[in-house]
């Protein structure tokens, strides 16, 4: 659950960045691509919560801790660090006056 804060907080990040910066396609399949990842997460923890106990406890049996943790904190880490680079990026954005934007072509 905490991999879908991150990620759905990265996602709120980049939509606040396109409001400075506007909205172009590229930055629009970022701001997409966040969205659907905290989706795909959500489905994930939906799908074991409804898993039968003992169905649960069998996979849970077929892998031991390290397997588990280790993917589980892998994921951690790369939401943590969207989620940091986006308010990096936001910060920075938004600390910029519209006169410093470049102009076309520059």
């Amino acid at each position: 659950m905490v991999e879908v804060w991150l990620t759905l907080t990265a996602a709120y990040f980049a939509y606040q960045i396109t409001k400075v910066v506007g909205v172009f396609w590229a930055w629009s399949l970022i701001v997409a691509a966040f969205a659907l990842y905290a989706i795909q997460n959500i489905i994930s923890v939906l799908t074991i919560a409804f898993y039968p106990p003992d169905q649960l406890a069998a996979l849970f049996a077929q892998f031991n801790a390290l397997q588990i943790w280790s993917g589980q904190l892998i994921s951690l880490l790369i939401a943590s660090l969207f989620m940091t680079g986006m308010y990096g990026l936001r910060k920075i954005f938004m600390a910029r006056k519209p006169s410093e934007t470049p102009r076309q072509g520059e």
